[in-house]
């Protein structure tokens, strides 16, 4: 459990090996708050110029009233990696959440069309988050809301500094990251690396497994490249999804 001065922790949300999440008080005005630790070996990856930009875009982003987009407060550095503060409003990540259910396919459309619907109006705004992944995405099942958090990796396509081969070479989730985010290939990085992303993630919540279940990373990578995924029907892709995390 981390200490910040400031903040009161109540409970810890998530845990990946990207990033610890806990839920806590604001303690100067007992506003309940998210804060999203990035794990020391990754903060390096990241620097804080970065995430500071990434949380001046947020802003905007917020000024704009662009829908689903999390609130950051601020951002600040700890023990050498760094911490966002961004608002609570009850929800829990799709990975903890909801695709721990697997969800019907009643359920699975509403928040299929809110978050294309959300990632229409982000890309209007010309700008693309580049890491979707069930981690980013956050749902309160009480009242349905929706929203994308982690902009560390977004550009916006107005800003060619934010689109520079330094920024363009870090990559997102590998089970999640489009080809051309690879840096494998020549195609620009746009809007279209989003939606690939989000297929991906609706993949997994339909199925219960990512396309590509790997843990290899040049095998990952060589799979969004070269492989089809594994059509969506049940006893084929479940008995495929078994003997690809045997090998």
């Amino acid at each position: 459990m981390i200490i910040l001065s400031g903040y009161r922790i109540l409970s810890k949300i998530s845990e990946s090996t990207y990033s610890t999440v806990y839920r806590a008080i604001r303690e100067s005005d007992q506003k309940p708050v998210v804060l999203k630790l990035i794990n020391k070996p990754y903060s390096s990856d990241l620097p804080l110029a970065q995430c500071k930009k990434a949380y001046e875009l947020v802003c905007i982003l917020n000024a704009m009233n662009v829908k689903g987009v999390v609130r950051v407060y601020e951002i600040r550095q700890y023990l050498g990696s760094y911490v966002a503060v961004l608002e609570d409003f009850g929800g829990q990540s799709l990975r903890t959440g909801l695709l721990r259910q697997k969800p019907s396919v009643e359920k699975f459309l509403p928040i299929a069309i809110n978050l294309s619907d959300i990632l229409a109006q982000l890309h209007s705004a010309r700008v693309v988050h580049r890491n979707i992944n069930p981690g980013n995405i956050v749902f309160n099942p009480e009242t349905r809301e929706l929203k994308l958090i982690d902009f560390s990796l977004a550009i916006s396509l107005d800003d060619s500094e934010s689109q520079s081969k330094e920024l363009q070479s870090q990559k997102g989730d590998l089970l999640y990251i489009s080809p051309e985010m690879t840096g494998k290939m020549k195609w620009p990085v746009d809007h279209r690396t989003d939606f690939y992303s989000l297929g991906v993630t609706f993949y997994e919540m339909l199925s219960g497994g990512t396309p590509f279940p790997l843990t290899d990373p040049m095998g990952l990578i060589h799979c969004h490249l070269a492989r089809a995924p594994v059509p969506l029907r049940s006893e084929e892709h479940t008995s495929e999804l078994q003997s690809r995390q045997s090998i």
